[in-house]
């Protein structure tokens, strides 16, 4: 009877989880993508145009730069803004339990805004990294370093957050 309560809570646990993703994701998607958009390409711009890398805005998701021979388009799509970082970011504080409502509301704030400007960098270093070393440099500083990057920001914010809070809360 036991394990059936706990595998019951489990699958509950589950679905919310699945409830509160979609949800954050159309929430986010719908309302946020635009402005995050817009945001994060007119900061790149302006960091390019800084280092005196050539930079046109050609569509409202997408920008291209270049210098020393080499083209780089980047088109920010929703998994390229960090939208599912945030996303994951959001489910983990909110699903960690005996920490306050206002706790976790200030780890939202505070968690979402280095995940946005972190992901500011990371797509602007892959850019550089594409206008001097290619195309290729620029996908697997992207995809690659820049996708085990975001991973490792939201389990440190996460572990750091709890590690704060349990300390600062009174925590065993």
């Amino acid at each position: 009877m036991i394990r059936k309560a706990r595998t019951n809570s489990f699958y509950s646990l589950l679905v919310s989880i699945a409830v509160i993703t979609v949800i954050l994701y159309v929430i986010i998607f719908t309302s946020l993508y635009k402005p995050v958009v817009l945001i994060e390409k007119r900061v790149m711009i302006l960091s390019y145009k800084a280092l005196g890398i050539n930079v046109i805005d050609v569509a409202h998701n997408a920008l291209m730069i270049w210098g020393g021979g080499n083209v780089v388009t980047i088109v920010l799509t929703p998994s390229c803004v960090g939208i599912y970082s945030l996303i994951v970011y959001i489910l983990l504080v909110v699903f960690t339990p005996r920490i306050s409502k206002w706790q976790k509301v200030k780890a939202g704030i505070v968690g979402s805004t280095i995940l946005f400007f972190a992901n500011i960098v990371r797509m602007f270093v892959s850019g550089v990294a594409g206008v001097v070393q290619g195309y290729a440099a620029f996908r697997f500083f992207h995809d690659v370093l820049g996708g085990a990057f975001m991973i490792l920001l939201v389990a440190t914010l996460w572990v750091d957050w709890i590690y704060r809070t349990s300390r600062y809360a009174g925590w065993p």
